[in-house]
């Protein structure tokens, strides 16, 4: 994340497991005191500005390497999108806001 201001920052990944915030958005997290006197960033994150549109694939291998995927990601990337793979196959595809480019259609041949 990067450090807009106090307590606002903007999301630099895709945050797989929260519902509240993702990449591209600016969020306000609260710092707190830890118990060894530092400060941190605890608990979620909540949107004030949703900048994307976030799509999420499973994908069998060859997954990310396939020519068809590639030039998906690469229309994403020509858009300005931003694309993650994690933990070896979930592909997370983000679009700017009132982009209307749909990647689930050329997805549909690699899903599991």
């Amino acid at each position: 994340m990067t450090l807009l201001g106090r307590g606002l920052y903007r999301v630099e990944q895709v945050a797989l497991f929260e519902q509240t915030c993702s990449f591209g958005d600016i969020a306000r997290f609260p710092l707190q005191q830890s118990d060894g006197g530092g400060r941190s960033l605890r608990g979620s994150g909540r949107a004030l500005a949703v900048r994307t549109t976030t799509h999420t694939f499973a994908l069998a291998r060859p997954g990310v390497e396939a020519p068809h995927v590639q030039a998906v990601l690469a229309r994403v990337m020509s858009l300005g999108g931003h694309w993650e793979c994690s933990f070896g196959g979930v592909l997370s595809i983000c679009l700017l806001p009132g982009e209307e480019y749909d990647p689930s259609g050329s997805m549909s041949d690699v899903r599991p």
